[in-house]
């Protein structure tokens, strides 16, 4: 592999594979990731705020997709992480979507939008 190449390589490596949150609610401080717990597809029990969607790039498996989702969550606080959906490719490749939650009463009539 040529100089220019494992440089191409290393860019889109380093800036393409970062899990992201689309803010939907506000942040709140983080959390030790081991106190995220995971759900799939279930709602939390609690009354609850929803705080981002996450999403994975394509990751080696399936357990570290959700892990990481997991440590995107405890980031802005969240209590649970619900994973939506699982993508996995065939060569065992996956990544997945999910929505972050924390617990507590949230007043909807009087959540503000800013344009």
């Amino acid at each position: 592999m040529n100089r220019t190449m494992l440089l191409v390589f290393l860019f889109m490596l380093i800036t393409g594979c970062a899990t992201t949150a689309t803010m939907t609610g506000r942040a709140y401080p983080a959390v030790n990731p081991l106190h995220v717990k995971v759900l799939f597809e279930e709602k939390p029990s609690c009354e609850y705020e929803e705080l981002a969607f996450i999403g994975t790039p394509l990751l080696w498996n399936q357990n570290i997709a959700v892990q990481q989702a997991r440590e995107k969550a405890a980031e802005i606080g969240a209590d649970y992480v619900v994973i939506k959906r699982v993508h996995v490719n065939a060569f065992n490749d996956a990544s997945v979507s999910a929505i972050a939650y924390k617990c507590g009463k949230v007043d909807r009539e009087k959540v503000e939008i800013n344009q």
